[in-house]
């Protein structure tokens, strides 16, 4: 190889440049895609359990969206919590989509909206509806996942029925 003459250009392959793009673009594409296509987890509800207290509970699902009492003097509270979010390959692939059609910029745009708080590109989290009973000691005698605000429960507060727990919803 000659040496190189002062003032001439060093000449590049015509490959790296989009070498270079692909590698920004797959370690920029990867923060919302993961997050798209592993979902997100929801409130932890294995300490909910039958003889927790009123408080611990309340501090795991927060305060109730309805209560009501049965003729025995069960009381009952239903709490809205959060599932999580499941995975959405269809958003994951739309994100991929958008970071080689943006070269990338599509997350610099999605991790701006979300620093500022906004919800662009944000897993949709699934709520579902919890029910607990609890005894004159304020611990939990009954806990019944999934139910819906109409459904049926035992007027003593423990669960009846199947192995899982779950009250008998209203049709």
């Amino acid at each position: 190889m000659a040496a190189q003459r002062r003032g001439e250009a060093i000449k590049r392959p015509g490959w790296l440049l989009p070498l270079v793009q692909l590698l920004a673009i797959g370690s920029l594409a990867a923060c919302t895609v993961t997050r798209f296509m592993e979902g997100e987890r929801g409130t932890d509800l294995s300490r909910v359990t039958v003889g927790a207290g009123q408080q611990e509970i309340e501090a795991i699902v927060g305060t109730p969206v309805r209560e009501w009492q049965s003729a025995p003097g069960i009381r009952y509270r239903l709490y809205s919590y959060d599932e999580g979010a499941p995975p959405r390959s269809g958003d994951a692939a739309t994100m991929v989509y958008l970071d080689v059609v943006s070269i990338g910029l599509a997350e610099v745009f999605v991790a701006a909206d979300n620093a500022r708080g906004g919800h662009a590109y944000k897993p949709f989290h699934v709520r579902s509806f919890l029910a607990v009973a609890y005894g004159d000691d304020d611990r939990a005698v009954g806990i019944f996942a999934g139910v819906n605000e109409f459904a049926v429960l035992p007027d003593d507060g423990r669960p009846t029925g199947d192995a899982t727990g779950k009250a008998k919803r209203v049709p």
